[in-house]
């Protein structure tokens, strides 16, 4: 074999030589070929030269590998001649019978059409002594350059990229697991390391070694969970930036910072408070209450939270759809509930909360799992009153005695309400009592003063018959309300007066409708007793 030799510096033997670069590049040669980085300056030395002749370097570029053993089979006007491409590019040995040639990515990409060599292509060497035109493998006036990086492999291979990795996390905003998923473009070698590096609330670097299957390319690599090499855990509440460090195999370095201002929390998320803006007082069906929950941090739903609210009979519910997603979060949230019929509270407060689809999340994706409130609920700080109940008419009676009446009779009639209520202004309560052909309407023009009764009085008139007295209807030419400003619209008598009173209405005066007699018809005469029923 030739006694030319390719060298990496800083090896000063039989191997590969790297000149120093400006930016100190390493080389990675732990393949089974020697790599080629954009940083790499590959000398050529000639040793033992023939110093009356001149010589130049000649490059061949394949994207198959040649093999484990053998250089690439020189074939004339296959190879480039690298002298063209380069200052110094013919040598004549000097007194020590050497040339060196320094061969740079700048020159193979100039010679190989102005291109940049593909990743993963092959390249090898041979010096030619420049008074043969046509070489041939195994001239002394050809020597094929050995000993890239061991003695049986003799062809670079090119890596010009560096490492990128992707990670999908942590999460861009916060996470709960001490782990990592990330994939890499290709292979790396030790010393690749990645890094939690703390700036909020912990301040340390986290760092964990990269080695073995965690170095590889391809599919997504998760390390769950992760043991630092240094560092320690995370801290809770810790704010992190992830940073990795890689080398490939050919010595090309990443630096970067992957994910930044991330938050790593483990607690739950609570609902601290519940409160409201509006005002305290007596609210009636339709009225809306402003509600604003707290929450112990930022949080966004997934789905659906149900407030139920303590409201008599029936409880009434408000359902809060989904908030938005991982970048619209808040840390209230208010909402309107509003009086329906049949509520009643008198201080109203929240009787539970709960997620009926869906999750409540933070930002670091932990999900509430208890609801109870940590502080204060609406009936701590409010007095809302709610008063969803609309009044009615309970009752109609009167205070006349059972028993017959006649034309101008007068009987006082009362309805009571369900609750205290008011008669609009100008208004009339009717109550309308069921009298035959003709109903007699017993017009009231004020309410007791308590506002639970109204009374009148119904006249007897000619014409009215009733076996046992009773109310038709009751309505109003305006409006009854309750203290809570519920309108009354149902009209319908809960007891009737005849369910409580006998009372007979009688006004038509008696006839004979007929007469007769016991004997049989004939002539009677003095003293014959004839009696006469009418």
């Amino acid at each position: 074999m030739s006694n030319f030799i390719k060298y990496f510096y800083p090896l000063l033997f039989i191997a590969p030589i790297c000149a120093q670069s400006a930016t100190g590049t390493k080389n990675a040669n732990t393949s089974s070929q020697g790599w080629f980085n954009a940083d790499n300056t590959l000398a050529i030395v000639l040793s033992s030269g023939d110093q009356s002749k001149t010589y130049k370097v000649s490059a061949f570029f394949t994207t198959s590998d040649p093999g484990d053993d053998a250089s690439i089979g020189y074939v004339h006007g296959s190879w480039i001649p690298l002298n063209t491409h380069m200052v110094n590019g013919i040598c004549q040995p000097d007194g020590s019978n050497q040339c060196t040639w320094t061969i740079t990515n700048a020159i193979l990409q100039a010679a190989n059409s102005n291109q940049k060599p593909a990743d993963n292509s092959f390249v090898d060497f041979a010096v030619v002594r420049t008074d043969d035109t046509t070489p041939t493998t195994g001239e002394n006036t050809l020597i094929l350059v050995d000993n890239f990086d061991v003695s049986t492999k003799d062809v670079l291979k090119f890596d010009l990229t560096a490492p990128q990795v992707s990670s999908s996390y942590p999460y861009t905003i916060g996470f709960n697991e001490q782990k990592i998923i990330y994939t890499l473009t290709e292979t790396v070698v030790s010393p690749s390391f990645l890094r939690f590096d703390g700036y909020a609330n912990d301040l340390t670097d986290h760092d964990y070694n990269l080695a073995n299957a965690h170095l590889n390319a391809g599919s997504a690599i998760t390390i769950d969970p992760i043991t630092f090499t240094s560092g320690g855990d995370l801290q809770e509440t810790g704010g992190y930036h992830t940073y990795f460090s890689l080398i490939d195999l050919a010595g090309n370095t990443t630096t970067s910072y992957e994910r930044t201002w991330m938050t790593y929390e483990t607690t739950k998320p609570r609902i601290a408070s519940v409160a409201s803006t509006t005002n305290d007082g007596t609210y009636k069906v339709g009225d809306a209450i402003n509600v604003t929950l707290t929450f112990s941090e930022e949080i966004y739903t997934t789905g659906t939270m149900r407030v139920t609210f303590e409201t008599g009979a029936t409880d009434q519910t408000v359902d809060l759809n989904a908030s938005g997603n991982q970048g619209s979060r808040r840390t209230t949230h208010s909402f309107n509930y509003t009086v329906q019929a049949g509520n009643v509270s008198p201080k109203l407060t929240v009787k539970s909360i709960a997620m009926t689809s869906g999750a409540l999340r933070d930002k670091s994706l932990n999900d509430a799992d208890n609801f109870a409130l940590t502080g204060n609920n609406l009936d701590a700080n409010h007095n809302l009153v709610i008063d969803g109940v609309l009044p009615t008419v309970t009752e109609i009676t009167t205070t006349k005695a059972d028993g017959t009446y006649g034309v101008g009779e007068q009987i006082s009639v009362t309805a009571t309400f369900s609750e205290a209520v008011t008669l609009s202004a100008g208004a009339d309560f009717v109550i309308t009592m069921e009298t035959g052909a003709t109903d007699r309407d017993v017009t009231i023009t004020a309410l007791a003063a308590n506002g639970l009764t109204a009374t009148g009085t119904y006249t007897v008139q000619a014409g009215d018959v009733s076996g046992d007295l009773t109310a038709a209807s009751v309505s109003t030419t305006g409006e009854i309300k309750d203290v809570a400003l519920n309108v009354m619209n149902s009209f319908t008598i809960g007891t009737n007066l005849a369910a409580t009173k006998a009372i007979v209405i009688e006004t038509t005066p008696p006839t004979v409708t007929n007469v007769t007699s016991d004997k049989a018809n004939g002539t009677y005469g003095v003293n014959e007793a004839i009696n006469i029923t009418v």
